[in-house]
């Protein structure tokens, strides 16, 4: 059997709430034979009458009844998707979901989305956090529009731009201002350490900084936020290796005092988006944004060389370990 015709439907609707064919051709702007063929050809596709006369009068049969429940519904719900579809239209933008890890969001993010609601109200984003893994399963399988990642990405069905690289630092409670301001690794030594998850990207390059350059510390506590861990280092229970843009933030806050290392840790920040996806206003408003903030940044000269528009710094590209 074919499927319903919404047409159909409105015209049917039309014919019970003004009594009548002749009535709902006017309001439909109809020939009242165009009314009548689509009734017909509607009662031919469901194979069963949903109309009878009573006098001048039409009215629904038990199963024209049955079917109006449901025709109710689904014109409403076709009325939405038209609402929908045309806000982008009309506002120029539409929908865009981003996604990126709780710390980027929280210290890099969160002004680019503030500026950019406050200049286009009528941009519908939407922004989630959760790990890199997470993040590009919600892209590859088309349940997240972008998301930004600290790590190279190398899969079939995703596009990548990289934006810029960033660098970690060693944060210490205050009381170790003796520090040198480059550390190494036997300088972390002394403090318990604490790290992301074993599991994530960020917590495997810290190790492998470890266990390319000295030993690793023997006492390692393992947090799921960086700002829990961002706490406790401030409260004096240890060291950690975290994202310069969290560290500087924080140490403003004299929440605890951070240094450089020696060797950098230097991390990629990759743009992912679906290959296939088709192009928005929304998206592509939102991906030069991106380009812009984070593309010319000064000590993270990686910029995108698909997109011409972005600038860039001009500076020597610092590769990740």
């Amino acid at each position: 059997m074919r499927q319903l015709n919404l047409d159909q439907l409105h015209t049917l609707k039309a014919i019970m709430s003004t009594g009548g064919f002749t009535a709902a051709a006017r309001v439909l702007n109809l020939s009242q034979s165009a009314v009548s063929s689509q009734m017909r050809e509607l009662e031919h596709r469901l194979g069963v009458p949903l109309l009878e006369r009573v006098g001048k009068r039409a009215r629904l049969t038990e199963a024209g009844r049955d079917l109006m429940d449901y025709a109710e519904r689904l014109l409403a719900t076709a009325g939405e998707a038209v609402e929908m579809v045309q806000k982008h239209r009309r506002d120029g933008f539409g929908r865009v979901h981003v996604g990126a890890g709780t710390a980027f969001v929280i210290y890099r993010l969160s002004p680019i989305i503030a500026e950019l609601r406050a200049a286009y109200p009528s941009l519908d984003m939407r922004v989630s956090t959760a790990t890199s893994d997470r993040l590009l399963g919600l892209v590859e399988r088309g349940e997240m529009d972008m998301a930004l990642i600290n790590e190279p990405v190398i899969r079939p069905k995703l596009r990548t731009t990289p934006l810029a690289a960033s660098k970690m630092v060693a944060i210490f409670p205050h009381a170790s201002r003796q520090l040198p301001a480059v550390v190494e690794p036997a300088d972390l030594l002394r403090w318990p350490l604490l790290l992301e998850p074993a599991g994530s990207a960020a917590s495997a390059r810290v190790r492998e900084w470890f266990e390319t350059s000295g030993p690793m510390p023997h006492s390692i506590l393992e947090l799921d936020s960086l700002e829990v861990i961002g706490r406790l280092v401030g409260a004096g229970l240890g060291a950690s290796i975290v994202p310069e843009a969290l560290a500087q933030d924080r140490e403003r806050l004299r929440a605890f005092a951070y240094r450089q290392l020696r060797p950098e840790i230097v991390r990629p920040l990759m743009l992912i988006e679906r290959a296939d996806r088709m192009e928005s206003p929304a998206r592509a408003l939102l991906r030069d944004t991106l380009v812009a903030a984070f593309g010319d940044t000064p000590d993270c000269p990686l910029t995108a060389p698909a997109r011409p528009q972005a600038k860039t710094s001009g500076g020597r590209k610092r590769r990740s370990r």
